[in-house]
């Protein structure tokens, strides 16, 4: 999770429980709302199935993750996301949260 993450701390408490109870790898989307988000398209049964930056989806990556550690020790240059789209399908887990990467979005909240 980054610095720049705001989020109530019964979000955090529900992803955390989430995790100890789903005994699998989770990925926090949110709506759609940041300048420069990662995009996430969910299937019916929010599985997080594609991540890309070009596309708009109705929702986005947050950045909190729940991960097994291979998922990152990969050499993939670039954006964090890439290094785990080999392991796509990973659960989706809808939570309320704010990523500010811009001043637009610093100014937003």
């Amino acid at each position: 999770m980054d610095g720049d993450t705001l989020m109530r701390q019964s979000c955090f408490k529900g992803f955390y429980e989430a995790a100890c109870t789903f005994q699998e790898n989770l990925v926090c989307v949110t709506k759609a709302q940041t300048e420069e988000a990662v995009f996430v398209e969910l299937d019916q049964n929010d599985y997080c199935i594609k991540f890309e930056t070009e596309n708009r989806h109705d929702y986005e990556w947050s950045g909190l993750s729940f991960l097994e550690k291979n998922y990152f020790f990969k050499d993939v240059p670039g954006f964090v996301y890439k290094s785990f789209l080999d392991h796509l399908p990973i659960k989706g887990y809808k939570i309320d949260i704010f990523e500010i990467d811009t001043q637009n979005d610093l100014d937003f909240v």
